[in-house]
């Protein structure tokens, strides 16, 4: 995110990563019944955190 300013609109790309955020973490947690699906629905939910805080 930091070798180069990216061309467009930076909300495109904070709103893509939250919604990724929500279906693949969010979502995977409250279906979870066990700590083998949450364990990677935790890693889902965490991963596109530094890309939202950057891009604002």
């Amino acid at each position: 995110m930091s070798i180069r300013k990216l061309k467009g609109n930076m909300a495109y790309t904070m709103y893509f990563f939250l919604g990724i955020t929500f279906l693949f973490g969010d979502l995977s947690m409250a279906f979870g019944r066990n700590l083998y699906s949450w364990i990677p629905a935790a890693i889902f939910a965490s991963f596109p955190i530094p890309f939202i805080i950057a891009s604002q």
